[in-house]
């Protein structure tokens, strides 16, 4: 829940320039691109709520604040939950991994059903919590109180799957933690807002991940 845009655009513009330090410096596999691309996109994701927050004080146009909150809320609810289980099936199964598929399945018809939602079912409108968190508010038609659960299934499960144990341990919990923090907070109208804080956890986990070699057990020797 950034508290402004000026917090929106520090972070956002932090993510944006750090991945593109690391990717000048550093040659990603081509096996990892969507997965190193997570930072990049969380600090694109960050700046256009930025732009929603200048909307709200009414700084920029109605159009472009209108663009920025659709897009926010498109990467949010539409775009993790098919991106995360593509990322780790290019990222760790370049072949077949029957389980990934359907998780990838499941996420790509839960973001169309999203997209569909806020864009043409019930237009997406957003509201201000005590001047410090912004709430993106709209009705999906039909099964609303499962949404959430197939949510977390749909980001979490990969990183359950995932071979690299630092993966399985770091990015599940601090994908999860973000929807606990949502729990507590009492509403998932929140959500999407939280990822102020989660995109630099997450971010500094996948730059952890990705550029560290892994530890390998030696391997004794036998003399001749």
């Amino acid at each position: 829940m950034c508290f402004s845009a000026t917090v929106s655009f520090i972070t956002g513009g932090a993510l944006v320039g750090t991945s593109a330090l690391v990717y000048s410096r550093i040659k990603i596999p081509r096996s990892s691109r969507c997965l190193a691309s997570i930072p990049l996109i969380f600090g694109l994701h960050q700046c256009s709520e930025g732009l929603v927050w200048l909307g709200v004080d009414q700084q920029i146009s109605q159009q472009l604040a209108d663009a920025a909150k659709y897009l926010y809320s498109f990467i949010a609810m539409s775009f993790w939950p098919f991106f995360i289980p593509l990322s780790i099936l290019l990222y760790q199964y370049p072949k077949h991994h029957i389980p990934l598929k359907l998780v990838l399945a499941i996420g790509t018809v839960l973001g169309l059903y999203f997209l569909w939602s806020f864009t043409i079912a019930s237009p997406m409108q957003i509201r201000v919590n005590c001047g410090h968190s912004i709430a993106y508010l709209f009705k999906p038609p039909y099964f609303f109180s499962y949404l959430d659960k197939i949510y977390v299934f749909s980001v979490i499960i990969p990183f359950v799957l995932a071979q690299n144990p630092r993966i399985r341990y770091l990015l599940g919990p601090a994908f999860l933690g973000s929807f606990i923090l949502a729990k507590h907070l009492e509403t998932m109208d929140n959500y999407p807002s939280i990822w102020c804080y989660l995109a630099a956890l997450i971010s500094v986990i996948i730059f952890y991940v990705l550029y560290t070699p892994e530890t390998k057990i030696p391997v004794a020797r036998v003399q001749q």
